[in-house]
């Protein structure tokens, strides 16, 4: 828990649900032109972007390619999944 009672992620967000709410919003709306979507963050975070989108903005829901827990990773481990996930990547076909 951190110093306000909370766990480490909702002191990211600010205080509680609302403010979770409000950033997944905002983020909604910074990829609303995209064709496909790949979620990936810490621990639960890509699970609930991904449920808020379904619930709050479906037709950018329905562009999700990829849901994926990732945490701690180098800028070229966090290049090669954004490859792998958008089939860019020689090393990893799709379907293996």
């Amino acid at each position: 828990m951190g110093p306000t009672g909370r766990g480490a992620g909702q002191q990211v967000f600010g205080k509680g649900k609302t403010s979770v709410k409000k950033y997944f919003d905002t983020l909604a709306k910074k990829v609303s032109d995209a064709d496909e979507l790949a979620i990936f963050g810490p621990a639960e975070t890509p699970d609930k972007f991904t449920d808020a989108l379904r619930s709050r903005h479906s037709a950018l829901a329905s562009k999700i390619k990829l849901t994926e827990t990732a945490d701690s990773m180098t800028e070229n481990q966090f290049k090669a999944l954004v490859k792998r996930s958008f089939g860019m990547d020689d090393r990893y076909p799709e379907g293996d």
